[in-house]
C-alpha cells in the first residue's frame, strides 16, 4: 500500500512538518502548505536587538528602524493577502468537488433509469456510455441457469 502525499512529503522534507495540514489518514484532498516567512521572523528579532540600541535608530542612507520596520509590515500584509487567496482557492475547490459528486451522482442515475427502462443489454443502454453485457456472459454473483 503506498502512503499518501503528504506523508511523503513529511518524510522528504522533515522541517515542514508544522506548516503542513494533514487529515487523519495523512492525506489531504489538497496538501497545502501555510506561508510563513523565515525572513519576517528573523527581521522581527533584528528589529527588536536594533530597538534595544535605540528606538528611533537612523544610521543615515535609508538606514533607519522605522524603514526597516515599515518593510516588514508590508510582508505581512503581502502574507495575509496570499493566505486570503489561498482559502479563496480551497473554498473554490470545495465548491468544484461538490459539483463533481452531484453530476456523478445525476450520471448514476440516468444510467439506472436507463438501465430500468430499456435493459442493460439494449442499444439505448450502451448508447448512454453503459457497457452491454454480452451474449452468454453471467456476471459475478448471478445464478447461472
Amino acid at each position: 500500500m503506498t502512503q499518501p502525499v503528504g506523508r511523503v512529503i513529511l518524510d522528504l522534507v522533515p522541517e515542514l512538518g508544522s506548516q503542513l495540514k494533514l487529515n487523519d489518514q495523512g492525506a489531504s484532498s489538497m496538501v497545502r502548505l501555510e506561508r510563513s516567512s523565515q525572513v519576517l521572523q528573523k527581521a522581527e528579532r533584528r528589529a527588536a536587538g536594533l530597538k534595544s540600541i535605540d528606538p528611533s535608530l537612523d544610521l543615515g542612507n535609508g538606514l533607519s528602524l522605522r524603514s526597516y520596520c515599515r518593510l516588514m509590515e508590508r510582508l505581512q500584509e503581502q502574507i495575509a493577502d496570499y493566505r486570503e487567496i489561498l482559502a479563496l482557492a480551497d473554498r473554490a475547490n470545495r465548491s468544484v468537488r461538490q459539483g463533481e459528486r452531484q453530476l456523478r451522482k445525476l450520471s448514476e442515475r440516468l444510467l439506472m433509469a436507463v438501465a430500468a427502462r430499456y435493459g442493460k443489454d439494449s442499444p439505448e443502454y450502451e448508447m448512454a456510455a453503459g457497457t452491454r453485457n454480452p451474449k452468454g456472459y453471467v456476471y459475478k454473483g448471478e445464478n447461472a441457469a
